[in-house]
């Protein structure tokens, strides 16, 4: 019988497949509190992903008992957190015992964002108001802001923390894509763009990309930016289409790109080429899904307007699975770094987990 939550087993029989990338990415790191001996390592094949259940939900709602709508979801590095946020409140949850670890209110500036530092007790948010767009380094520990970022004069609709240094990044609705340093509170750098902006980074920090109008997607070096893009791409869409999310693959080959309409595309990140598209959810009234790889890069998936998640095949585009149970427009979908589960947000926050967290198939494992 599946039980509803047993993360207490679950990390030290299911971890992903590792991946050692060609250009010499090292293999992503084990946590500090598990020994590599404990991990019995799966592939993430379609039969594992299509077995997959909702393992824990949570409803968060305000004073009055009313759903609050998530706005997005992260993991930190080691998988061990998850961090969403509604308008008003950010919440921390514990991957491996299914609970809520902390609130902190933020009713004075709202929430439209938030994204998890290097050290999983902190994170970065962005406001949700009329008349500020600062964004904030919050201490969820402690419920304190550790600083303060200002220079955004619009919504910030994408902020990215470089996955190897304290710099992150921020765009806004007006095209102005700012860089920043955790350490320090003025901006390290700034660029615009025609349209709305976003921006994502490759797994190594190397290298970020900044979407604009016309589905113009640009690749920057961090280190010269200033002299410009060093590539351009363009996606084969309509040019009225919005890009609203980025997120590069594990392997750091393609670019994941979200539009403001039933329409995600696949660019090879080295020749601009698009390899693939993703049609078969619905985003009918424009909203800004978050799409993701699963973190072996094999597979793709999104959230609907319908209130499912699409799962393709990354380089086929096959739809492999439909998962249901959200009550409302599913925004956001998370694999974790780690670990073979995921998390994904509407009104509830939903945790995917495998059923059986003590199942070995002689043909997923890896020796």
């Amino acid at each position: 019988i599946f039980s509803p939550f047993q993360f207490s087993t679950f990390p030290s029989c299911f971890k992903w497949r590792e991946v050692v990338l060609s250009h010499g990415c090292p293999p992503v790191a084990h946590p500090s509190c598990f020994h590599t001996s404990q991990f019995s390592q799966m592939i993430c094949t379609t039969e594992v992903l299509r077995e997959l259940r909702s393992a824990r939900v949570f409803a968060p709602a305000n004073r009055e008992g009313n759903p609050l709508r998530l706005n997005s979801v992260d993991f930190d590095d080691e998988g061990q957190f998850v961090v969403t946020c509604d308008d008003r409140t950010v919440r921390l949850y514990g991957v491996e015992d299914g609970r809520l670890r902390n609130d902190v209110p933020c009713r004075k500036y709202g929430v439209g964002l938030t994204r998890f530092t290097h050290n999983p007790g902190n994170v970065l948010t962005t406001s949700k108001n009329e008349w500020d767009d600062t964004i904030r380094h919050l201490s969820v520990a402690d419920n304190r802001f550790l600083q303060y970022f200002m220079g955004h004069r619009d919504r910030v609709c994408s902020l990215e923390m470089s996955p190897t240094s304290e710099t992150f990044y921020s765009a806004g609705v007006d095209g102005v894509v700012r860089i920043w340093d955790l350490r320090d509170k003025i901006c390290q750098g700034q660029l615009s763009v025609r349209g709305r902006a976003c921006v994502a980074c490759d797994p190594m920090g190397l290298v970020f990309a900044v979407s604009s109008a016309f589905n113009v997607v640009r690749l920057f070096d961090p280190r010269s930016f200033e002299k410009g893009p060093f590539s351009t791409f363009r996606g084969k869409g309509s040019p009225n289409l919005d890009i609203t999310h980025m997120s590069f693959s594990p392997d750091g080959r393609y670019i994941l790109c979200a539009t403001n309409e039933n329409y995600i595309f696949l660019l090879d990140a080295f020749t601009g080429e698009q390899k693939q598209q993703y049609t078969d959810h619905e985003n009918n009234t424009g909203s800004s899904l978050e799409p993701c790889f699963t973190a072996d890069g094999n597979f793709v998936a999104s959230g609907s307007e319908d209130g499912s998640i699409y799962v393709w095949n990354t380089l086929s585009g096959k739809l492999e699975d439909v998962k249901r149970g959200h009550v409302g427009a599913v925004g956001a979908v998370r694999f974790n770094p780690l670990y073979l589960m995921a998390a994904s947000s509407c009104y509830n926050l939903v945790f995917w987990a495998h059923p059986n967290p003590n199942a070995n198939s002689s043909s997923s494992p890896l020796t």
